[in-house]
């Protein structure tokens, strides 16, 4: 009994560890940058069309340079996602070395 126990534990721990990055991207800042990407994409294409080249560089880089420059800030504040830990390869060795001799034990 005790080893079950001892085995939610460390699930649970690993659970926490490996879903610390379920945003994918999936974060404030990162729509705005992508939404005001997309607005400077349209403008550079429409100038494009229109023949009006002073209008597609400035919107081609100073919209770039805009939409990079706030979604920067936004991440910043605090409206991006967590920072994650990155494990180094000998850790990540130790906990497949320690989930594999726990799956055994169990079986």
């Amino acid at each position: 009994m005790s080893d079950m126990s001892d085995m939610s534990d460390t699930s649970d721990k690993y659970r926490r560890e490996n879903t610390t990055q379920a945003h994918h991207g999936n974060t404030p800042a990162a729509w705005t940058t992508v939404g005001l990407l997309l607005v400077t994409s349209v403008v550079a294409g429409l100038a494009i069309v229109i023949g009006n080249w002073w209008l597609f560089f400035a919107s081609a880089v100073g919209g770039t340079l805009v939409a990079l420059l706030v979604g920067k800030i936004l991440h910043v504040m605090g409206f991006g996602g967590p920072r994650v830990p990155r494990h180094s390869p000998a850790e990540v060795q130790q906990i497949a070395d320690t989930s594999a001799e726990e799956s055994s034990r169990v079986s």
